[in-house]
């Protein structure tokens, strides 16, 4: 066990290279990056799924089942890890992890939907299953039309929220007419940039949906690809995770069937910036009403 310090922008870790060391942050914070694919133009960069801060550690599954790192982890600023060496984690902490991952198969045989498909290969393949804590407004998994999520989640306390982005391109200026407005849509957030041809590209974030104990995120996308990009964002939660491809490949057509009956899906784009649409043009029409009875 070492404390070993790296100045910013170091990698500490790199995605498909071999997991050796756990680490623990003492002080400073890093990001955590994963590939993701341009659906435009086919590019692939990194994006970063999350922020760690001191308390929070990583490495820790690829040490445990001797795999490969499936992330990218880069030193935000000054950053300082207590680093436990492979032999020394499975001698101390190895016990404590699985037994936390037997907890979470449990879990996950109790849940209506998730307890007709076979939990218990799970306890043979414990490196396919996970369960975690995600802070406030840290990202669980993040999905496009090109990449469907890796992760299944169940979310066994807390809660989260599908947050979906896509970019709107408008006139600068628009009529409208009283409309009627769907009471789920929540509109979280917009930024805007203006382009030539009096056109304005807005790129927005919506809250689709949350994600309650008990409910999944990820069966929906089993068989229907997001309509733009999509992320789960913890609101304080404990998740399970099951790999998807671990999880589609023991699913027979039955269940397959069933999950689509059951789970639900995601509206198209079309239907989610229609709905962004009627509600901007609501709040336009109540704030000139406003304005007309002053």
């Amino acid at each position: 066990m070492t404390l070993e310090s790296y100045e910013s922008g170091r990698i500490i870790i790199k995605e498909t290279h071999p997991a050796m060391s756990v680490y623990f942050i003492w002080c400073g914070s890093v990001y955590v990056n994963q590939k993701e694919t341009d659906v435009r133009t086919d590019r692939v960069f990194d994006l970063t799924v999350n922020l760690l801060k001191p308390g929070d550690w990583f490495g820790e599954r690829g040490v445990l089942y001797r795999t490969k790192h499936n992330v990218t982890v880069i030193s935000r600023g000054y950053v300082e890890l207590l680093v436990v060496r492979g032999k020394d984690f499975h001698e101390i902490l190895a016990n404590s992890v699985l037994d936390k991952t037997q907890a979470a198969i449990q879990y996950l045989s109790e849940l209506p939907l998730v307890s007709a498909w076979p939990v218990h290969l799970l306890s043979s393949s414990p490196d396919f299953i996970y369960a975690k804590y995600f802070k406030y407004n840290s990202i669980v998994v993040q999905c496009s039309p090109n990449n469907r999520p890796d992760w299944i989640v169940a979310v066994k306390r807390g809660s989260c929220r599908i947050i979906i982005e896509f970019l709107e391109h408008a006139k600068e200026k628009d009529s409208f007419t009283l409309p009627i407005v769907p009471p789920s849509v929540c509109l979280v957030s917009a930024n805007y940039k203006l382009r030539d041809n009096r056109r304005i590209v807005r790129r927005r974030y919506m809250q689709l949906n949350t994600v309650e104990p008990g409910e999944c995120f990820g069966i929906q996308l089993i068989y229907n690809k997001p309509a733009c990009r999509m992320s789960l964002m913890s609101r304080g939660s404990e998740c399970v995770l099951v790999k998807r491809h671990f999880f589609i490949k023991n699913t027979n057509p039955d269940l397959l069937r069933l999950f689509r009956t059951e789970s639900g899906y995601f509206p198209e784009k079309s239907q989610l910036v229609g709905a962004i649409n009627e509600q901007n043009k609501w709040k336009l029409f109540k704030k000139q009403i406003i304005h007309e009875l002053h």
